[in-house]
C-alpha cells in the first residue's frame, strides 16, 4: 500500500528483502542460538479512509486478522542474541 501521490522512490518493485546467510566453504552455516530478530522502523500512515488499521474477523469465535499503513524508514535484520546488524534497508 502506498500514499495517494506519494513518492514512488524505495518502492521495491515485488522484490523480496533478501539476507543470505552462508556457510565457510561449503558447510552449513549454524543458527545464531539467540535465533534473528527482524525491526522494522516507522510511522503508521492512513489508508484513504483514513484509518490507520483496518481489521476483519471471520465469526465471534475468531481473532481478528489486521492490516496497518505505514510508512517504512528502515527494516533491519539482525542477530537476536547480540542484536549486531547483519543486513538493512532504508526504503525511503
Amino acid at each position: 500500500m502506498f500514499e495517494t501521490g506519494g513518492s514512488r522512490l524505495g518502492r521495491r518493485q515485488g522484490q523480496a528483502y533478501v539476507h543470505v546467510i552462508r556457510g565457510d566453504k561449503g558447510v552449513d552455516p549454524t543458527p545464531a542460538p539467540g535465533g534473528y530478530a527482524l525491526r522494522l522502523e516507522g510511522r503508521l500512515t492512513a489508508f484513504a479512509d483514513g484509518k490507520a488499521v483496518h481489521c476483519v474477523q471471520k465469526d465471534a469465535e475468531s481473532r481478528p486478522v489486521c492490516v496497518a499503513a505505514l510508512r517504512l524508514d528502515r527494516l533491519a535484520f539482525e542477530d537476536g542474541a547480540t542484536g549486531a546488524l547483519l543486513s538493512e534497508w532504508r526504503p525511503r
